[in-house]
């Protein structure tokens, strides 16, 4: 077997595995983000293995939106509905257009640098309220930016891109390990600081 064949077999079988951190999420503010990740994949495979055509990377613009939409709260989500419904027309109207490959993978360093700053600004308000560190949270915010540093590879062109893309994805997949472990809400993740 071939290193890429290997590495293909390792990426098949992690990428079902996070459907266990999406049941484990079920029912706290995180579901939905994690029922998007657990679909995303199997979706995207079974597309190009089924009906032998590739949807990766428009498809991927596509659910990075949702990922992005599914960490807002109610009260966002209502406030700012006409500005969500007219982005996502736009992000599923780019599906069916033949727009480079960069210009997807820039739109989805953007929305990922946003889901990171989402993180964050929940991470800063737990700090402040709880007086803890929310493991959960740093480790979410390390899947965003292991996103953004893998799309970055791709956008630029850096030597091994696709080799690391992989690495990460397969690294990334690990980490959903620890989500399939502990619950959002879960009062081991946090660590008290005394300040």
């Amino acid at each position: 077997m071939k290193f890429t064949e290997i590495v293909n077999a390792v990426y098949v079988i992690l990428m079902f595995l996070w459907i266990f951190p999406a049941l484990r999420q079920y029912g706290n503010k995180f579901f939905y983000f994690f029922l998007i990740l657990a679909m995303a994949d199997p979706i995207s495979l079974f597309s190009k293995s089924v009906f032998n055509y590739n949807i990766n990377v428009p498809f991927f613009f596509f659910t990075s939106y949702l990922l992005l939409i599914s960490i807002q709260t109610k009260e966002t989500i209502i406030k700012k509905r006409k500005l969500i419904i007219i982005v996502l027309i736009l992000v599923i109207s780019s599906l069916f257009m033949n727009f480079p490959i960069n210009l997807y993978n820039g739109g989805m360093i953007i929305i990922y640098i946003l889901i990171f700053f989402q993180f964050f600004v929940i991470f800063v308000k737990t700090n402040v309220e709880e007086k803890a560190v929310d493991i959960f949270l740093v480790i979410l915010m390390f899947y965003a930016l292991t996103s953004i540093l893998k799309l970055t590879n791709l956008f630029f062109g850096l030597s091994n891109a696709i080799a690391y893309f992989y690495l990460t994805t397969i690294f990334q997949l690990l980490i959903g390990l620890y989500f399939s472990i502990f619950k959002a809400d879960n009062p081991k993740n946090l660590i008290k600081i005394n300040i």
